[in-house]
């Protein structure tokens, strides 16, 4: 298929120039293996190596099976700060599917070195991006954050404005106090009112 062909691209890049297989070549080879389970262990080598090569195909091999994703996504999360470039690289320019899972791993690794490209993603066109983006940026929790969090409390999507409350609850400061009453006496929204 056309992910797999991606997929085998993107792991010969990241092996570079065939020499001796190391660990590393011999788990992104095995990505390609069309049993699960050998994926899920070449998947979980990947996240003992803790080697950024491995992103953005642990990205890719994420957008099939979802055991496959959990795996994958747990082991780009293990890589931690050292995947933060890649990730950021792939909303930037990536696939929905990749773009939504290389922000929940930015807000799972919690580095704020990610918050520029997740103040981007907030105002994307599509409601999803923004939400999952609200959500990583909640995580980080950082008060660097605030302007741009508040931005969207006028925001259409429900989910958004919901992730939104949430995020700001979050990060402690006494300036929320004023928009937040304000959001709970004009929404309608069962959820935003429990929150706010």
């Amino acid at each position: 298929s056309d992910c797999r062909e991606k997929l085998r691209v993107v792991i010969e890049k990241a092996i570079g120039t065939p020499g001796d297989p190391d660990g590393f070549q011999i788990a992104m080879k095995q990505l390609l293996d069309r049993d699960s389970t050998v994926v899920i262990e070449a998947v979980r080598a990947l996240r003992e190596l803790q080697d950024a090569r491995a992103v953005e195909s642990l990205l890719l091999l994420g957008l099939g099976d979802p055991m496959v994703r959990l795996v994958a996504t747990e082991a780009i999360v293990h890589i931690g700060s050292g995947a933060v470039s890649s990730l950021m690289q792939i909303v930037q320019s990536s696939h929905r599917g990749q773009v939504l899972d290389a922000i929940i791993a930015l807000g799972r690794i919690g580095d704020e070195a990610a918050l520029p490209v997740l103040h981007d993603a907030l105002h994307h066109t599509k409601g999803a991006v923004r939400a999952y983006a609200v959500e990583a940026v909640g995580r980080i929790g950082s008060r660097k954050s605030l302007s741009q969090l508040l931005s969207l409390l006028d925001d259409e999507d429900q989910v958004v404005l919901t992730n939104v409350v949430g995020s700001l609850r979050a990060i402690p400061d006494p300036r929320l106090v004023r928009p937040l009453t304000a959001l709970l006496s004009k929404s309608s929204i069962p959820e935003v009112r429990r929150l706010a």
